[in-house]
């Protein structure tokens, strides 16, 4: 019994005095995001997320609008409604929204790494146009809304007491038309502690 009180206080000694290397939290983050996600064509977004470290296990929230581009396609000719080298232009747009767990690893005093997953909605939308305009062909993009979960790893580097930046890699899977789709997305991150 005294070697086990022995070994018991020597732990929480250990333990105590460790130095700050041990996993502390970040604590409350508010952080800007840019990055890219691989869709076709290529999406570049932007967005915000903000969270809490309690006891190393993360809890937050996350917004990122992603812009992907135009997307250029010729019309088959041949009839007289379509002039020959009629084209269509469809302009692309992603909407990404939802919650983030995490757990806190800090292997170096200003360093974290924190594997998380997060789960949310994936909005799609977009416009197109003819050029020039047709009587025999119309476009359009539909709207959609899907559920999606995204696994990844986010590493940060304090700067001082209340500056970070950080980035992350993720694998976004978006279940959708019957199948998932997988898109990898990687952000820079800056962003405030405290």
């Amino acid at each position: 019994m005294g070697r086990l009180a022995a070994a018991t206080a020597a732990a929480w000694i250990v333990a105590t005095a460790a130095p700050a290397v041990r996993a502390e939290p970040m604590g409350v983050e508010i952080a800007a995001k840019g990055g890219v996600m691989t869709t076709n064509p290529t999406g570049y977004g932007v967005g915000l997320r903000g969270g809490d470290s309690i006891a190393s296990l993360y809890f937050g929230v996350g917004f990122l609008y992603y812009d992907g581009g135009s997307i250029t396609s010729s019309l088959p000719s041949g009839g007289f409604a379509t002039p020959a080298g009629a084209t269509t232009t469809s302009t692309y747009h992603w909407l990404q929204y939802g919650v983030e767990f995490g757990y806190d690893i800090k292997p170096l005093e200003r360093l974290t790494i924190r594997p998380q997953v997060g789960l949310g909605g994936y909005s799609t939308g977009g416009s197109c146009s003819i050029s020039p305009p047709s009587n025999s062909y119309g476009c359009g993009i539909e709207s959609s809304t899907y559920p999606y979960v995204e696994p990844g790893v986010t590493g940060m580097i304090r700067l001082g007491r209340l500056l970070f930046v950080g980035l992350d890699v993720n694998l976004l899977l978006v279940p959708a038309d019957s199948q998932v789709h997988p898109y990898l997305t990687a952000h820079g991150q800056i962003g405030v502690t405290f």
